[in-house]
C-alpha cells in the first residue's frame, strides 16, 4: 500500500496501463485540481492522505470494451463510448483510489460518492468531518481516480458484484474492522447492497439522497410511462429520447469525453450555476474543473446504470426489497433527503421518506438544500451525522467518543 500526500500522489507509477503516457497527461491536470478542492475545504494539505490501495479483485480482463457493431449505429455508439482503452495486464494492478482524514482514535466513517462522481466532492464537509471522525473516501472501482477496467458486466448481479467485491477487497487490505458506512445517491445505494451481502464490521449504515429505495409495484411503473404520453410533445419526446439511449448503454459523460475539456467546462459551467446561490464562484468554478478532467478519463463503471436500472424495470432491484435483511444483521439505518431532492419521490408521485418514517426508519430531511447534499448545505448535513452518530447506540459498539 501506497501512502503519500496529495501534491506526493503525482508520482504513482501507472506503467501497467496501456495508454499511460496520455492518463498521466490528463492526471497532472486532475491533480490540480484536486488540490485545489482541498484548499477550499479548510484542511491544511498536510491533513489529508491521498494513496491507491492495491487489491486482490477476481475480475481480469485483457480486452478492449468494443462490443458496438458496426456501420453507422455502431459508430454513433462508439461515439457516446470512446476512451475506453485501459487493458489490466494483472490483477495486482487494480486499486482504489483513496483519500484519508482525521483522528484515527474517533469513529470510522467509509464514505462512497455517487454516480459519475468522487471522493472530493465532498469537500465542503470535510472539515467539519476531520473533527470528529476517523474518515476515509473511496472512489468506486471504475469512477475518480481508481481503477478504470474495462466494464464487462453484462447483467445486474454482475454489476453488484463489480461494486461488492472490490469494496470488500479494500476493506480487507485496510484491515478495517469496526466502522461506519455512509453513501451518497448511487453509492448509498451501493452501500446497502454491500451491507446486506458483508454486514460484518458494519455497526451503522446512512444513506444520503439514496437511489432507487421506493417500493413502487411493477403496475405502477407502467402507469407512470402510460402518463408520459400525455405529457406536452416537447418534454415527452425529452423523456423517451432520454429513456432510449440510456438503455441501448450510453454514458452522460461519452460524448463530453469526446468533444475535449473546453466543451466538457461549458456543458458542466452551465449545470452547475443551480449552485451560484449554494457556493462561491471559486467553489462552483473548481468543482467544474475537477469534474471536467474526471470526464476526460476513461468510461468504466459508469456503464453501470442502464444495466442496473433499466427504465422499464427500474425497480426490480430497489433497496426496499433489502430493508428486512439489513434488520437481521442488526445494522442501524439512518436516511438522509434534501427538502427539494428528486430521489425523494417515487413513481406514484409519493414521498419516500415518508414510506420510510411509517415503516420506523430514521429520517433526516435537510433544509435548503437539493440532492448533492454536501454542496448545497454541508454544515447541516454534517451536524445532521453528528448528532445521528452520537446519539446512536453504534457509538458504544465502537467503544470510542467524540472528545
Amino acid at each position: 500500500m501506497i501512502k503519500t500526500s496529495t501534491l506526493e500522489s503525482k508520482e504513482f507509477n501507472f506503467e501497467f496501463l496501456e495508454d499511460y503516457k496520455d492518463l498521466e497527461r490528463d492526471l497532472s491536470s486532475l491533480v490540480e485540481s484536486e488540490e485545489r478542492l482541498i484548499q477550499l475545504s479548510g484542511l491544511d494539505p498536510s491533513d489529508i492522505k491521498s494513496y491507491p490501495v492495491q487489491i486482490d479483485y477476481s475480475r481480469e480482463s485483457s480486452q478492449e470494451n468494443t462490443q458496438e457493431s458496426g456501420g453507422f449505429w455502431g459508430f454513433f455508439k462508439s461515439f457516446f463510448r470512446c476512451r475506453q482503452k485501459s487493458v489490466i495486464k494483472e490483477k495486482s494492478s487494480v486499486y482504489l483510489w483513496t483519500y484519508e482524514f482525521g483522528d484515527p482514535t474517533k469513529p470510522t466513517l467509509v464514505f462512497l460518492h455517487g454516480y459519475i462522481g468522487a471522493s472530493l466532492l465532498y469537500f465542503k464537509g470535510f472539515n467539519f468531518l476531520k473533527q470528529h471522525f476517523h474518515v476515509y473516501m473511496v472512489d468506486l472501482l471504475g469512477m475518480g481516480r481508481s481503477s478504470r477496467l474495462p466494464f464487462d458486466c453484462e447483467n445486474y448481479e454482475d454489476c453488484e458484484e463489480w461494486f461488492n467485491s472490490s469494496i470488500h477487497a479494500w476493506i480487507n487490505a485496510m484491515s478495517i474492522n469496526k466502522y461506519v458506512l455512509l453513501g451518497h445517491s448511487l453509492g448509498a445505494f451501493i452501500a446497502a447492497k454491500y451491507a446486506t451481502k458483508y454486514p460484518e464490521g458494519i455497526i451503522k449504515l446512512i444513506l444520503l439522497s439514496c437511489y432507487s429505495v421506493e417500493k413502487t409495484s411493477d403496475r405502477d411503473l407502467e402507469k407512470y410511462y402510460e402518463n408520459q404520453n400525455s405529457e406536452p410533445f416537447g418534454p415527452r419526446m425529452f423523456s423517451k429520447a432520454l429513456d432510449f439511449f440510456l438503455d441501448q448503454g450510453y454514458s452522460p459523460c461519452g460524448w463530453m469525453r469526446y468533444a475535449g475539456k473546453k466543451v466538457s467546462k461549458m456543458v458542466l459551467n452551465q449545470c452547475l450555476d443551480v449552485y451560484k446561490r449554494m457556493l462561491k464562484r471559486e467553489e462552483i468554478d473548481a468543482i467544474g474543473d475537477y469534474l471536467t478532467n474526471l470526464i476526460q478519463l476513461n468510461g468504466s463503471s459508469e456503464y453501470c446504470v442502464p444495466i442496473m436500472f433499466p427504465t422499464k424495470s427500474i425497480t426490480k432491484y430497489a433497496l426496499w426489497h433489502d430493508l428486512e435483511n439489513l434488520k437481521k444483521h442488526n445494522i442501524e439505518l439512518s436516511f438522509y433527503y434534501a427538502d427539494d431532492d428528486w430521489c425523494n419521490t417515487d413513481y406514484n408521485g409519493n414521498l419516500v421518506s415518508d414510506q420510510l418514517k411509517e415503516e420506523g426508519y430514521r429520517v433526516y430531511i435537510i433544509p435548503k438544500s437539493n440532492h448533492q447534499l454536501m454542496a448545497s448545505n454541508s454544515q447541516e448535513t454534517c451536524r445532521s451525522l453528528f448528532d445521528d452518530i452520537s446519539n446512536s447506540e453504534a457509538l458504544s459498539i465502537l467503544n470510542k467518543s467524540f472528545k
